[in-house]
């Protein structure tokens, strides 16, 4: 979820626990590229128009259209290397500069819990993760994080959404909410690569902003992906509905999710919670070519190098009907007439077919090869292969 969608859903939160800490203060050893939160990025600031900026940044390397109307994105070779401009005003900065370090001594290279310890009074922290990739969203101080592989990748900066005076707070407890919050709909499908989740939830009680937290889990219970989503409309409350719906990457098999409902103001307490199987095998042929793993076969006593494959499903489904088409490429020394060896380089195609392989099971099948090469399958041939996926079918394994 791109930032700008968290501002103005932001906008309608409720009145939170405590103001925002104010930003810290650029001192003289500030370092030369400082962040600052829902400000700038060393001299760049949120909020100053396009000519400025780019008499400050100089000619960007590069734009891109935004998703957005009159979203431009521009990337230059400065640290501030990614500038966002919506209708001819700075929106959001970007960083992957090893020199730039936020406010409260958040750097490149970072853990989550750095940052969590440098940020622990922040109100409202959303976190996204797909994989190797996760995002922390500050949405009341101005930043975001982007992790890889664990280690902050990049730094965003974006106006922060105002807390709202704390004069309402006695009305906004998440037990006076929780009475009367329930999920009302939800649904999960695959689309290409992606994991779309959505649905609705009610709340008859007092109106309190609400986001959900959205797991995908594989059928051995780990973890496959995870995001967190604020409800729109927001606040909930008076018997009225909010929904959601968000894509979340997977490179496998999608067995259940969680789906759990949250106050913002109360990010820890459940107050409602769906779990919902998956039933439809047949919606994960998209990203098969993630689940199996082929190999091409050495020579043996009773077979030539080459003419055989070997072919595991790593999934919890039954693959059936499956065709594939192989290419093989090898090398090879041969002896000439003179006696001098030449090396050799074949390339064969072929094709592949499986009538079923159960989950997590291994089979050996014949590659159907076309043509002759000039080498006959010594032992000890030098392989590599590339395949495609012609046709197969995913189902749920066979009762016994």
């Amino acid at each position: 979820m791109r930032p700008a969608v968290l501002l103005i859903l932001a906008a309608l939160l409720l009145p939170l626990l405590a103001p925002a800490a104010p930003a810290a203060l650029v001192s003289a050893a500030s370092p030369p590229c400082l962040v600052q939160e829902g400000q700038a990025i060393g001299t760049v600031r949120i909020g100053i128009d396009l000519t400025e900026m780019l008499r400050l940044m100089g000619s960007p390397i590069g734009q891109v259209a935004g998703g957005q109307r009159q979203e431009t994105i521009y990337l230059f070779s400065a640290p501030v290397h990614q500038v966002t401009v919506v209708g001819g005003q700075v929106r959001r900065l970007a960083t992957r500069h090893a020199s730039c370090v936020s406010s409260r001594g958040v750097r490149l290279g970072d853990s989550e819990a750095k940052i969590r310890a440098a940020y622990d009074r922040a109100i409202g922290i959303v976190r996204a993760g797909s994989g190797g990739l996760i995002r922390l969203v500050l949405p009341f101080n101005g930043i975001e994080f982007v992790l890889t592989d664990s280690r902050v990748s990049l730094i965003e900066v974006f106006r922060a959404e105002a807390l709202p005076t704390a004069t309402a707070q006695a009305t906004l407890t998440p037990a006076a909410a929780a009475e009367g919050v329930v999920i009302r709909s939800l649904t999960g499908r695959m689309q290409g690569n992606t994991f779309i989740v959505s649905g609705s939830v009610s709340n008859s009680g007092t109106p309190v902003a609400l986001f959900v937290q959205i797991v995908l889990l594989a059928a051995d219970g780990r973890r496959l992906a995870e995001t967190t989503a604020p409800l729109y409309p927001n606040p909930v409350g008076g018997g009225r509905q909010g929904g959601f719906e968000e894509h979340l990457m997977v490179e496998d098999v999608v067995a259940r999710f969680v789906v759990t409902v949250r106050s913002m103001n109360r990010p820890t307490q459940a107050l409602a919670e769906s779990t919902q199987e998956v039933k439809d095998a047949e919606q994960f042929a998209g990203i098969l070519d993630r689940l199996l793993e082929l190999t091409v076969l050495g020579a043996t006593l009773d077979r030539p190098s080459g003419t055989m494959v070997a072919i595991t499903n790593r999934s919890p489904l039954r693959i059936t009907g499956l065709i594939l088409t192989i290419e093989i490429t090898r090398t090879c020394r041969n002896q000439l007439a003179d006696g001098s060896l030449f090396t050799f380089t074949d390339r064969r195609q072929g094709t592949v077919r499986v009538a079923a392989i159960e989950p997590n099971a291994r089979v050996e099948v014949p590659i159907d090869l076309q043509g002759q090469g000039p080498c006959p399958g010594f032992r000890g041939t030098d392989w590599s292969a590339t395949w495609r996926i012609v046709s197969a079918k995913m189902e749920s394994p066979q009762k016994p």
